[in-house]
Protein backbone atom coordinates (compact mmCIF):
# COMPACT_ATOMS: atom_id res chain seq x y z
CA UNK A 1 0.00 0.00 0.00
CA UNK A 2 1.43 3.64 -1.11
CA UNK A 3 1.83 5.96 1.91
CA UNK A 4 -0.32 9.15 0.71
CA UNK A 5 1.86 12.58 0.67
CA UNK A 6 -0.09 15.19 2.19
CA UNK A 7 2.48 17.81 1.59
CA UNK A 8 2.29 17.22 -1.86
CA UNK A 9 -1.57 17.49 -2.13
CA UNK A 10 -3.74 20.60 -3.35
CA UNK A 11 -6.92 19.94 -3.70
CA UNK A 12 -7.82 21.60 -0.52
CA UNK A 13 -5.79 24.13 -1.59
CA UNK A 14 -7.79 25.26 -4.78
CA UNK A 15 -11.40 24.77 -2.84
CA UNK A 16 -10.01 27.20 -0.34
CA UNK A 17 -8.93 29.39 -2.90
CA UNK A 18 -12.29 29.48 -5.17
CA UNK A 19 -14.09 30.24 -1.55
CA UNK A 20 -12.25 33.57 -1.49
CA UNK A 21 -12.57 34.46 -5.05
CA UNK A 22 -16.28 33.86 -4.70
CA UNK A 23 -16.40 36.10 -2.24
CA UNK A 24 -14.71 38.47 -3.48
CA UNK A 25 -17.02 38.55 -6.71
CA UNK A 26 -20.09 38.10 -4.32
CA UNK A 27 -18.50 41.51 -2.85
CA UNK A 28 -17.87 43.36 -5.73
CA UNK A 29 -21.17 42.43 -7.09
CA UNK A 30 -22.79 43.48 -3.67
CA UNK A 31 -20.81 47.11 -4.25
CA UNK A 32 -21.97 47.78 -7.40
CA UNK A 33 -25.98 46.86 -6.28
CA UNK A 34 -25.44 49.18 -3.25
CA UNK A 35 -23.81 51.85 -5.21
CA UNK A 36 -26.91 51.83 -7.60
CA UNK A 37 -29.57 51.92 -4.99
CA UNK A 38 -27.83 54.52 -2.90
CA UNK A 39 -27.25 56.90 -6.05
CA UNK A 40 -31.68 56.25 -6.69
CA UNK A 41 -31.82 57.48 -3.37
CA UNK A 42 -29.55 60.53 -3.42
CA UNK A 43 -31.48 61.49 -6.41
CA UNK A 44 -34.63 61.11 -4.80
CA UNK A 45 -33.54 63.17 -1.67
CA UNK A 46 -32.19 65.95 -3.67
CA UNK A 47 -35.18 66.14 -5.62
CA UNK A 48 -37.33 65.80 -2.25
CA UNK A 49 -35.10 68.84 -0.50
CA UNK A 50 -35.02 71.08 -3.49
CA UNK A 51 -38.72 70.97 -3.86
CA UNK A 52 -39.13 71.59 0.31
CA UNK A 53 -36.62 74.49 0.21
CA UNK A 54 -38.38 76.28 -2.87
CA UNK A 55 -41.61 75.81 -1.13
CA UNK A 56 -39.88 77.38 2.46
CA UNK A 57 -38.75 79.96 0.41
CA UNK A 58 -41.30 81.42 -1.63
CA UNK A 59 -43.47 80.90 2.11
CA UNK A 60 -41.29 83.84 3.11
CA UNK A 61 -40.60 82.54 6.12
CA UNK A 62 -38.59 84.66 8.36
CA UNK A 63 -37.19 82.67 11.49
CA UNK A 64 -34.86 79.19 10.99
CA UNK A 65 -37.36 77.26 12.99
CA UNK A 66 -40.13 78.34 10.68
CA UNK A 67 -37.74 77.41 7.58
CA UNK A 68 -36.76 74.00 9.33
CA UNK A 69 -40.73 73.02 9.98
CA UNK A 70 -41.95 73.85 6.45
CA UNK A 71 -38.97 71.91 5.06
CA UNK A 72 -39.61 68.87 7.27
CA UNK A 73 -43.63 69.35 6.32
CA UNK A 74 -43.02 69.43 2.68
CA UNK A 75 -39.93 66.50 3.08
CA UNK A 76 -42.27 64.09 4.81
CA UNK A 77 -44.69 64.30 1.90
CA UNK A 78 -42.35 64.00 -0.68
CA UNK A 79 -39.85 61.74 0.68
CA UNK A 80 -41.72 59.30 3.63
CA UNK A 81 -44.18 58.35 0.89
CA UNK A 82 -41.61 57.06 -0.51
CA UNK A 83 -38.70 55.78 2.01
CA UNK A 84 -40.93 55.90 5.04
CA UNK A 85 -37.95 54.09 6.89
CA UNK A 86 -35.18 56.17 5.83
CA UNK A 87 -34.53 59.43 8.59
CA UNK A 88 -33.17 62.33 7.31
CA UNK A 89 -31.49 64.88 8.69
CA UNK A 90 -32.19 68.29 7.94
CA UNK A 91 -30.39 71.54 9.20
CA UNK A 92 -31.20 74.58 7.16
CA UNK A 93 -29.65 77.83 7.60
CA UNK A 94 -31.75 81.03 6.63
CA UNK A 95 -30.07 84.03 5.08
CA UNK A 96 -30.71 87.56 4.44
CA UNK A 97 -32.53 86.74 0.63
CA UNK A 98 -32.00 83.07 0.28
CA UNK A 99 -32.67 79.80 1.96
CA UNK A 100 -29.79 76.48 2.42
CA UNK A 101 -30.32 73.41 3.70
CA UNK A 102 -28.67 69.93 3.81
CA UNK A 103 -30.27 66.87 4.19
CA UNK A 104 -28.15 63.47 4.90
CA UNK A 105 -29.40 59.87 5.21
CA UNK A 106 -27.60 56.48 5.83
CA UNK A 107 -29.05 54.01 3.56
CA UNK A 108 -28.23 50.65 4.61
CA UNK A 109 -26.51 48.33 2.15
CA UNK A 110 -28.02 44.85 1.13
CA UNK A 111 -24.86 42.95 0.10
CA UNK A 112 -21.86 45.10 1.36
CA UNK A 113 -22.55 43.90 4.57
CA UNK A 114 -20.21 40.80 3.58
CA UNK A 115 -17.36 43.43 3.63
CA UNK A 116 -18.39 44.68 6.73
CA UNK A 117 -19.45 47.76 5.40
CA UNK A 118 -23.43 47.86 7.01
CA UNK A 119 -24.26 51.53 5.59
CA UNK A 120 -23.67 54.18 3.00
CA UNK A 121 -23.63 57.56 3.95
CA UNK A 122 -25.67 60.20 1.58
CA UNK A 123 -25.41 64.07 1.96
CA UNK A 124 -27.38 66.50 -0.09
CA UNK A 125 -27.72 70.14 -0.18
CA UNK A 126 -30.59 73.01 -2.06
CA UNK A 127 -30.52 76.49 -1.87
CA UNK A 128 -33.26 78.99 -3.00
CA UNK A 129 -32.82 82.58 -3.65
CA UNK A 130 -35.88 85.25 -3.58
CA UNK A 131 -36.31 87.57 -6.82
CA UNK A 132 -38.91 89.10 -8.22
CA UNK A 133 -40.52 87.30 -11.25
CA UNK A 134 -43.25 85.77 -12.11
CA UNK A 135 -46.17 85.86 -9.41
CA UNK A 136 -50.27 84.92 -9.75
CA UNK A 137 -52.45 86.26 -6.55
CA UNK A 138 -55.84 85.06 -6.23
CA UNK A 139 -57.87 87.22 -3.86
CA UNK A 140 -60.77 85.21 -2.44
CA UNK A 141 -62.95 87.77 -0.42
CA UNK A 142 -66.20 87.12 1.35
CA UNK A 143 -68.88 89.50 0.22
CA UNK A 144 -71.47 88.22 2.12
CA UNK A 145 -74.04 90.86 3.68
CA UNK A 146 -71.94 90.62 7.01
CA UNK A 147 -69.42 92.34 5.59
CA UNK A 148 -71.51 95.63 4.18
CA UNK A 149 -70.67 98.06 6.57
CA UNK A 150 -66.78 97.67 6.12
CA UNK A 151 -66.84 96.84 2.43
CA UNK A 152 -65.40 100.32 1.89
CA UNK A 153 -62.29 99.86 4.15
CA UNK A 154 -62.18 96.46 2.22
CA UNK A 155 -61.98 97.63 -0.92
CA UNK A 156 -58.58 100.09 -0.07
CA UNK A 157 -57.27 97.39 1.40
CA UNK A 158 -57.60 95.31 -1.48
CA UNK A 159 -56.47 98.19 -3.95
CA UNK A 160 -53.83 98.55 -1.66
CA UNK A 161 -52.16 95.55 -2.32
CA UNK A 162 -52.86 95.91 -6.25
CA UNK A 163 -51.23 99.38 -5.80
CA UNK A 164 -48.07 97.87 -3.41
CA UNK A 165 -46.72 94.99 -5.74
CA UNK A 166 -47.38 97.02 -9.53
CA UNK A 167 -45.60 99.79 -7.32
CA UNK A 168 -42.29 98.23 -6.06
CA UNK A 169 -42.30 94.90 -8.72
CA UNK A 170 -40.63 94.65 -11.69
CA UNK A 171 -42.42 91.31 -11.97
CA UNK A 172 -45.23 90.04 -13.84
CA UNK A 173 -48.00 90.05 -11.28
CA UNK A 174 -51.24 89.20 -12.49
CA UNK A 175 -54.25 89.14 -10.20
CA UNK A 176 -57.98 87.10 -9.98
CA UNK A 177 -60.72 88.33 -7.67
CA UNK A 178 -62.83 85.76 -6.40
CA UNK A 179 -66.07 87.25 -4.49
CA UNK A 180 -68.26 84.48 -2.64
CA UNK A 181 -70.45 84.63 -0.09
CA UNK A 182 -73.13 81.16 -0.75
CA UNK A 183 -72.15 80.66 -4.05
CA UNK A 184 -69.29 81.90 -6.92
CA UNK A 185 -70.42 83.73 -10.16
CA UNK A 186 -68.78 82.78 -12.84
CA UNK A 187 -70.37 85.27 -15.14
CA UNK A 188 -73.00 84.42 -17.47
CA UNK A 189 -69.97 84.72 -20.32
CA UNK A 190 -69.87 81.72 -19.70
CA UNK A 191 -73.09 79.77 -20.04
CA UNK A 192 -72.06 77.63 -22.94
CA UNK A 193 -68.64 76.33 -22.02
CA UNK A 194 -67.94 72.59 -22.43
CA UNK A 195 -67.02 72.64 -18.17
CA UNK A 196 -70.10 74.24 -17.81
CA UNK A 197 -73.43 71.58 -16.92
CA UNK A 198 -76.70 73.22 -17.63
CA UNK A 199 -79.83 72.97 -19.72
CA UNK A 200 -81.20 74.55 -22.34
CA UNK A 201 -83.61 75.57 -20.38
CA UNK A 202 -81.86 77.43 -17.80
CA UNK A 203 -79.71 78.96 -19.63
CA UNK A 204 -82.14 82.43 -20.60
CA UNK A 205 -82.75 82.58 -16.31
CA UNK A 206 -79.27 81.51 -15.09
CA UNK A 207 -77.44 84.70 -13.28
CA UNK A 208 -73.87 83.47 -13.73
CA UNK A 209 -73.54 80.95 -10.31
CA UNK A 210 -72.23 77.46 -9.54
CA UNK A 211 -72.52 75.43 -6.98
CA UNK A 212 -70.26 71.77 -6.48
CA UNK A 213 -69.57 68.72 -8.05
CA UNK A 214 -70.25 65.57 -5.49
CA UNK A 215 -67.80 65.27 -2.92
CA UNK A 216 -65.25 64.86 -3.00
CA UNK A 217 -65.17 66.46 -6.53
CA UNK A 218 -66.06 69.62 -4.56
CA UNK A 219 -62.35 69.37 -3.72
CA UNK A 220 -60.49 69.17 -6.69
CA UNK A 221 -59.08 71.52 -9.23
CA UNK A 222 -59.83 69.48 -12.03
CA UNK A 223 -61.61 69.33 -14.94
CA UNK A 224 -63.34 65.29 -14.69
CA UNK A 225 -66.72 66.12 -14.51
CA UNK A 226 -68.73 69.46 -15.39
CA UNK A 227 -69.60 71.71 -12.86
CA UNK A 228 -72.96 72.51 -12.22
CA UNK A 229 -75.23 75.86 -12.67
CA UNK A 230 -76.99 77.15 -10.49
CA UNK A 231 -80.22 78.99 -10.26
CA UNK A 232 -80.78 80.67 -6.29
CA UNK A 233 -81.66 83.80 -5.30
CA UNK A 234 -78.61 83.43 -3.21
CA UNK A 235 -76.40 84.08 -6.65
CA UNK A 236 -73.56 86.35 -5.64
CA UNK A 237 -74.01 89.67 -7.40
CA UNK A 238 -70.16 90.51 -8.17
CA UNK A 239 -69.15 87.76 -10.55
CA UNK A 240 -65.40 86.38 -10.31
CA UNK A 241 -62.37 88.13 -12.40
CA UNK A 242 -60.39 86.17 -13.98
CA UNK A 243 -56.47 86.44 -13.68
CA UNK A 244 -55.02 89.36 -15.50
CA UNK A 245 -52.18 91.71 -15.59
CA UNK A 246 -54.15 94.72 -16.43
CA UNK A 247 -54.15 96.59 -13.27
CA UNK A 248 -56.61 98.91 -14.53
CA UNK A 249 -59.37 95.99 -14.52
CA UNK A 250 -58.22 94.67 -11.43
CA UNK A 251 -59.12 98.00 -9.61
CA UNK A 252 -62.45 98.56 -11.22
CA UNK A 253 -63.58 95.00 -10.60
CA UNK A 254 -62.74 95.45 -6.87
CA UNK A 255 -64.44 99.26 -7.09
CA UNK A 256 -67.77 97.64 -8.20
CA UNK A 257 -68.31 95.01 -5.28
CA UNK A 258 -70.86 94.44 -3.55
CA UNK A 259 -72.38 92.81 -0.58
CA UNK A 260 -75.77 91.53 -0.03
CA UNK A 261 -76.41 87.95 0.25
CA UNK A 262 -77.12 87.34 3.99
CA UNK A 263 -75.57 84.00 4.23
CA UNK A 264 -71.70 82.25 3.81
CA UNK A 265 -70.44 79.11 2.46
CA UNK A 266 -66.69 79.34 2.55
CA UNK A 267 -66.05 76.30 0.26
CA UNK A 268 -67.41 77.32 -2.93
CA UNK A 269 -64.56 80.44 -2.72
CA UNK A 270 -61.56 78.54 -1.76
CA UNK A 271 -61.92 76.42 -4.50
CA UNK A 272 -62.67 79.09 -6.93
CA UNK A 273 -59.48 80.64 -6.22
CA UNK A 274 -57.63 77.81 -6.44
CA UNK A 275 -59.22 76.83 -9.97
CA UNK A 276 -58.37 81.07 -10.64
CA UNK A 277 -54.47 80.08 -10.66
CA UNK A 278 -54.71 76.92 -12.27
CA UNK A 279 -53.75 76.33 -16.20
CA UNK A 280 -56.68 73.96 -16.36
CA UNK A 281 -60.07 74.35 -17.48
CA UNK A 282 -63.02 76.26 -16.66
CA UNK A 283 -59.91 79.41 -15.93
CA UNK A 284 -56.76 78.68 -17.68
CA UNK A 285 -54.58 81.78 -17.32
CA UNK A 286 -52.28 80.33 -14.84
CA UNK A 287 -48.83 79.34 -15.60
CA UNK A 288 -48.06 75.93 -15.47
CA UNK A 289 -47.39 74.61 -11.66
CA UNK A 290 -43.86 75.41 -10.78
CA UNK A 291 -43.23 78.35 -13.44
CA UNK A 292 -44.98 81.02 -11.18
CA UNK A 293 -45.51 81.97 -7.73
CA UNK A 294 -49.14 81.28 -6.96
CA UNK A 295 -50.53 83.67 -4.35
CA UNK A 296 -54.13 82.39 -2.57
CA UNK A 297 -55.63 85.52 -0.13
CA UNK A 298 -58.34 83.99 1.71
CA UNK A 299 -60.09 86.42 3.67
CA UNK A 300 -63.42 85.46 5.97
CA UNK A 301 -65.41 87.16 8.75
CA UNK A 302 -67.35 84.47 10.19
CA UNK A 303 -68.01 81.13 9.35
CA UNK A 304 -70.33 78.77 6.99
CA UNK A 305 -73.96 79.35 7.68
CA UNK A 306 -75.13 76.75 4.86
CA UNK A 307 -73.64 73.34 3.64
CA UNK A 308 -73.79 71.56 1.07
CA UNK A 309 -76.82 70.13 -0.38
CA UNK A 310 -74.80 68.55 -3.99
CA UNK A 311 -75.19 70.72 -6.27
CA UNK A 312 -76.42 73.73 -4.05
CA UNK A 313 -75.09 74.90 -0.80
CA UNK A 314 -78.07 75.62 0.93
CA UNK A 315 -78.78 72.89 3.82
CA UNK A 316 -78.56 74.21 7.61
CA UNK A 317 -78.17 70.54 8.48
CA UNK A 318 -74.38 70.23 6.90
CA UNK A 319 -73.13 73.74 7.62
CA UNK A 320 -70.82 71.78 10.54
CA UNK A 321 -69.04 69.50 7.86
CA UNK A 322 -68.49 72.99 5.80
CA UNK A 323 -65.31 73.81 7.54
CA UNK A 324 -63.79 69.90 6.94
CA UNK A 325 -64.22 70.89 3.40
CA UNK A 326 -62.40 74.07 3.72
CA UNK A 327 -60.00 72.19 5.84
CA UNK A 328 -59.40 69.84 2.75
CA UNK A 329 -59.44 72.08 0.36
CA UNK A 330 -56.32 74.05 1.83
CA UNK A 331 -55.17 70.98 2.49
CA UNK A 332 -55.18 70.01 -1.76
CA UNK A 333 -53.85 73.66 -2.34
CA UNK A 334 -50.74 73.67 -0.17
CA UNK A 335 -49.95 70.44 -2.43
CA UNK A 336 -50.37 71.91 -5.30
CA UNK A 337 -47.78 74.56 -4.08
CA UNK A 338 -49.95 76.87 -3.39
CA UNK A 339 -49.23 79.84 -0.61
CA UNK A 340 -52.37 80.63 1.30
CA UNK A 341 -52.28 83.90 3.78
CA UNK A 342 -55.26 83.92 5.55
CA UNK A 343 -57.22 87.00 6.94
CA UNK A 344 -59.67 86.30 10.14
CA UNK A 345 -61.61 89.39 10.28
CA UNK A 346 -63.38 89.60 13.80
CA UNK A 347 -64.38 85.87 13.87
CA UNK A 348 -64.31 83.90 17.16
CA UNK A 349 -61.36 82.01 18.12
CA UNK A 350 -62.34 78.38 16.52
CA UNK A 351 -62.96 80.04 13.07
CA UNK A 352 -59.11 81.95 14.00
CA UNK A 353 -57.90 78.29 14.60
CA UNK A 354 -59.23 76.48 11.32
CA UNK A 355 -57.81 79.57 9.38
CA UNK A 356 -54.30 79.20 11.00
CA UNK A 357 -54.61 75.37 10.38
CA UNK A 358 -55.48 76.76 6.21
CA UNK A 359 -52.57 79.15 6.06
CA UNK A 360 -48.83 77.82 4.60
CA UNK A 361 -48.10 78.44 8.11
CA UNK A 362 -48.47 80.51 11.50
CA UNK A 363 -47.06 83.16 9.80
CA UNK A 364 -49.34 83.66 7.19
CA UNK A 365 -52.30 83.70 8.99
CA UNK A 366 -53.55 86.83 10.23
CA UNK A 367 -56.28 88.67 12.54
CA UNK A 368 -58.23 91.72 11.93
CA UNK A 369 -60.36 92.70 15.19
CA UNK A 370 -61.16 95.60 13.54
CA UNK A 371 -61.80 97.48 10.43
CA UNK A 372 -58.66 99.25 10.60
CA UNK A 373 -56.72 96.09 10.93
CA UNK A 374 -57.55 95.05 7.50
CA UNK A 375 -55.22 97.31 5.90
CA UNK A 376 -52.43 96.46 8.26
CA UNK A 377 -52.91 92.34 7.35
CA UNK A 378 -53.22 92.90 3.85
CA UNK A 379 -50.03 95.50 3.96
CA UNK A 380 -48.47 93.36 5.50
CA UNK A 381 -49.37 90.41 3.41
CA UNK A 382 -48.32 92.46 -0.05
CA UNK A 383 -44.67 93.39 1.38
CA UNK A 384 -44.13 89.96 1.78
CA UNK A 385 -44.69 88.76 -1.56
CA UNK A 386 -42.05 87.93 -4.14
CA UNK A 387 -40.80 84.58 -5.90
CA UNK A 388 -37.88 82.09 -5.75
CA UNK A 389 -35.43 80.18 -7.66
CA UNK A 390 -33.03 77.49 -6.90
CA UNK A 391 -29.54 78.82 -7.01
CA UNK A 392 -27.74 75.39 -5.92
Amino acid sequence: MRRRNFTQNTSGSVAVILGMVATVMIGAAGVAVDFVNASYIRTSLQHALDSAVLAASSSHVETESEAEALIHKYMDSNWKQKFPTLAVDIKPKLGKDNITSDATTQVPTMLMGILGIKDIAIHVSSTATASQNTIEVAMVIDNSASMRSNLALLKSSLLAVVDTLDSSLSSDVSYAVVPYSVYVNVGTSNRNKSWLSISDADKKSWTGCVGSRDYPLELEDSDSAAIPAITTSLCNPSELLPLTSKVSEVESWIDDLEASVDDTYMASGLIWGVRALSERDPFDEGTPDGEAQKILIFLTDGYSTLGPSYPKHESEDTAGDAMSIVSAQCTNAKAQGITIYTVAFDASADNEEALRDCATSTGHAYVADGAGDLVTAFAAIATKLSTVYLSQ
